[in-house]
């Protein structure tokens, strides 16, 4: 019966902070759409392409910088904050002196280095100061995810809503603004994006001294506290790294084969369909420390019940953002960004089925960081990223951003299927329960109905939210008769639903109606 409790209890926190998580992210997602539309229409597909790459390039020394800390804080938190609070202080300081060096180190090498690497390796002159202006972004996005990474480990979610989602895109949208109202140059967007940073890590900075989390800016770099974190996160660097090369290959080799314009219309794609699994995003916020702290008191059966639940619900959350992004991407297209970018269409259907099945393998990386395995973890981007990069290179020259789309799709299917396949191997855990099979097979059979559907009717832009609707609630009734969620998960949704202040009474009628059917 404990042991009972112990995952309803787990999974209503994972449940309630996948809400906040979830809530803030698209809210985020909302002002950089916005933000991006703004730009796209603003500067010319060549000044984007030079903008992406910028960002790319930024995004993977930021990831550098970090060291890793930013899964290995939260691990080392929760691990040890029950029984060992000065340990917990020190593991704090180290983490804020060693991100401070790396971030100063990245930006002076970003700063100095952007003439070469404009001209020498990308042929683009143009991308010189875009490249030491996105600099002055470094060190203040290093704060605010360093931060942000402390208080998850205490299991506090809603400063990086706060600070790190709604505060920095809200910043950057008013900049945009401004900078599209005075007619500022292009470099004047790049200029809004570094403030946004700058602005967001002061503040939290101050929240943060401010708290009652013990944030301890007295580092020592050669204690053993110092050398445990870095021994854990060395791994986790490597991780972190690697999936922005991942992340970012297509990118960056569309820009070294192909032309800036291509960039462009590729970076149209890959953001809508990055989004697709947000659930997985909002669910692994407090699912690592959480996971970690079961693992930590040896209650293994729950850890995998957790992950087994955690992952049917992702996939069933995922599917919304993949059934509007695979069934309607030239429709899609056209209305964010204008009919120049609709040459993306297929990029989009591409790569919505590979970030689908990243959502499909649920939260199996954190998983493996919660019980210990940040070697796998490493081993696992190491073969994605050599996939990804072997691909991109053999595709993009012949079959330019559909190759790259490829890729990306091939080495994101492939990387998490070993994650599951060393968790399998080694702790026997899994998501593949008889009833998620069953609910994956009820999903695609739907889903073909409404592809042919929408083959056969002419769709509207207005119509898309009806015909989305229409698939979620058949989705879901369909669900409920054939039984793929069990009654702890229907009744644990009933219970977050009174919390969040929702009228649940009919609701459970209808489905205990439905599971007599």
């Amino acid at each position: 019966m404990r042991n009972k409790n112990l995952v309803e209890e787990s999974i209503q926190k994972i449940g309630k902070s996948t809400g906040i998580v979830l809530s803030g992210t698209v809210f985020t997602l909302f002002l950089g759409l916005i933000s991006r539309i703004f730009i796209v229409r603003f500067i010319t597909p060549n000044q984007y392409g030079i903008y992406s790459l910028g960002l790319a390039i930024t995004t993977l020394l930021v990831s550098l910088s970090i060291l890793g800390l930013n899964h290995g804080i939260p691990r080392q938190i929760s691990y040890h904050r029950g029984e060992n609070k000065s340990k917990v202080k020190n593991l704090i300081g180290s983490s804020i002196g060693f991100s401070i060096l790396m971030s100063i180190l990245s930006f002076l090498f970003l700063f100095l280095s952007s003439n070469v690497l404009a001209t020498k390796i990308f042929g683009d002159p143009a991308l010189t100061t875009a490249l030491r202006v996105f600099s002055f972004a470094i060190p203040f996005s290093i704060l605010i995810n360093i931060f942000v990474s402390i208080f998850r480990g205490f299991g506090k979610d809603k400063p990086k809503i706060y600070f790190q989602n709604i505060m920095r895109g809200s910043i950057f949208l008013l900049l945009i603004g401004l900078v599209i109202g005075l007619g500022l140059s292009f470099i004047g967007v790049i200029y809004a994006y570094v403030l946004s940073f700058v602005v967001s890590a002061l503040v939290f900075a101050v929240y943060a001294i401010k708290t009652q989390i013990p944030i301890n800016f007295k580092v020592n770099f050669i204690n053993s506290t110092s050398k445990e974190l870095i021994l854990f996160s060395i791994p986790l660097l490597g991780t972190s790294i690697l999936f922005q090369v991942m992340d970012w290959t297509d990118t960056i080799l569309l820009g070294v084969f192909k032309s800036s314009e291509i960039v462009g219309l590729y970076q149209g794609a890959y953001p809508l369909a990055k989004t697709i699994p947000l659930a997985l995003g909002g669910a692994g916020f407090l699912f690592l420390p959480i996971l970690t702290g079961l693992y930590s008191d040896g209650k293994r059966d729950n850890s995998r019940r957790i992950y087994q639940i955690s992952t049917k619900w992702i996939f069933y959350l995922s599917l919304s953002l993949f059934f509007l992004l695979f069934l309607f991407p030239e429709m899609i297209l056209n209305f964010l960004f204008g009919p120049e970018y609709t040459e993306a269409s297929m990029v989009l259907r591409i790569l919505s089925l590979g970030f689908l099945g990243r959502a499909f393998f649920g939260p199996n990386g954190l998983s493996l960081i919660a019980i210990g395995e940040s070697n796998s973890v490493f081993y696992g981007d190491v073969g994605g990223t050599i996939t990804n990069i072997s691909l991109n290179i053999a595709l993009i020259p012949y079959l330019g951003i559909i190759g790259a789309a490829i890729a990306s799709t091939v080495s994101l299917i492939a990387r998490n299927g070993y994650f599951t396949k060393i968790l399998l191997q080694k702790f026997r855990i899994h998501p593949f329960s008889e009833k998620y099979l069953k609910q994956i097979a009820i999903s695609f059979s739907i889903l073909l109905f409404f592809f042919i559907l929408q083959l056969l009717v002419n769709v509207q832009l207005w119509m898309l939210p009806i015909f989305l609707i229409a698939y979620l609630l058949v989705t879901l009734i369909v669900n409920l008769i054939f039984r793929t969620f069990d009654k702890e998960e229907t009744e644990l949704l009933l219970k977050i639903g009174k919390k969040l202040g929702i009228k649940t009474g009919l609701i459970k009628k209808i489905i205990k109606k439905l599971q007599k059917t």
